[in-house]
């Protein structure tokens, strides 16, 4: 699976075993490497190793590819993601996990998740941190994305998160203890957290019952969800995602289950930032 975000600390002893390659679209040729923080930390809730010490990611096996759209401050242009896409689906990535959002739409980047949802990835992307007075993020906001908002340790919606009629699941975005840079541990709170959280329950499905189409991966996860009480459907879509409830419904096929196919043009427009 991919992490499109601010690189990683690949050298981290809870990474280091995960990490299987990657890019710098911002500077080719060179290590995806961190010089910001949130992609070490959103890359260790996916799928930091089960090794004893630091922390362990939701999907602790998964083979974790890390992508670096993102510069110094967190931000990205869109040219740079479209690039960042490009190569998931010249590589096959299963799992795209996209903890950042703009709040503008680009027919480009709307073009580049229809052609990676028809090579069989499963995208998930960061609802936003906007609270109640703006809405879902793109690319968030595109029916073919898993659109997630942050909850906090009591099961209610984190105040800072955006919410609409796209949300498709809730998951844990405060205060989240993960990896950072230099082989440390750092919180953070987000909804990018929230994201990270369901892209690790999508890796974990993926990896029992690997013949699943992105509809039927959306479609699991949304359906195994716990509604929480006192939320909307705008604050939780289907509820908090719940990966146990989603392996317990899992018929594991046997199959090899390969989802990559031909990469498909991408092309350029406007920027985003990390959530």
């Amino acid at each position: 699976m991919a992490v499109i975000d601010t690189g990683a600390d690949w050298t981290h002893p809870d990474l280091a075993p995960r990490v299987r390659g990657g890019v710098n679209i911002l500077a080719p040729g060179e290590p995806p490497g961190d010089d910001n923080g949130h992609g070490t930390h959103v890359a260790g809730i996916v799928a930091a190793a089960d090794n004893a010490a630091g922390v362990v990611g939701v999907a602790p096996g998964a083979d974790l590819y890390v992508v670096k759209a993102f510069d110094r401050d967190g931000s990205a242009a869109l040219v740079d993601l479209l690039q960042a896409l490009q190569w998931c689906a010249d590589y096959g990535m299963q799992v795209i996990n996209m903890s950042f959002g703009q709040p503008a739409s680009s027919p480009a980047l709307a073009r580049a998740v229809e052609a990676l949802t028809a090579l069989g990835a499963v995208l998930v992307a960061a609802a936003g941190n906007g609270g109640a007075g703006r809405p879902v993020d793109f690319p968030a906001r595109y029916p073919h994305v898993l659109a997630v908002t942050a909850t906090d340790p009591r099961d209610t919606l984190a105040r800072s998160s955006s919410r609409g009629p796209e949300v498709d699941l809730a998951a844990p975005g405060t205060g989240i203890v993960s990896l950072w840079p230099g082989g440390r541990l750092r919180s953070l709170s987000g909804t990018s957290m929230a994201a990270a959280h369901v892209a690790g329950a999508a890796a974990l499905l993926l990896a029992a019952e690997p013949g699943l189409t992105p509809g039927e991966v959306r479609d699991r996860l949304r359906a195994t969800a716990e509604p929480l009480p006192g939320l909307s459907p705008a604050e939780q879509g289907a509820g908090l995602v719940r990966p146990d409830r989603a392996l317990a419904a899992a018929m594991p096929v046997g199959a090899d289950g390969d989802m990559a196919g031909e990469g498909q043009g991408i092309q350029e427009g406007p920027a985003a930032a990390a959530q």
